[in-house]
């Protein structure tokens, strides 16, 4: 099974609504997510902090900032 990992910050309305849409997204298509704090990391910090929420599979980022569970789905679909 696939896993993906989505990357949030504290207090982030998107990232609440990224969780929605993956969870939508799960009634579809079977797959995992790891989410991963970017704060207390100065790498994912300085490259991410004005872009999450930010979902991504390995090094390939599937959507960033609003997540919608079409494209998720679309993406697995297409990356098997």
């Amino acid at each position: 099974m696939k896993t993906l990992t989505l990357l949030v910050g504290k207090h982030c309305g998107l990232c609440e609504d990224a969780r929605m849409q993956i969870r939508f997204a799960q009634e579809d298509a079977a797959f995992e997510v790891e989410e991963k704090m970017i704060e207390g990391d100065e790498v994912l910090e300085a490259e991410y902090f004005m872009r999450i929420p930010v979902l991504m599979d390995g090094d390939k980022i599937v959507q960033e900032g609003n997540i919608d569970f079409v494209t998720i789905i679309e993406y697995l679909t297409n990356n098997k």
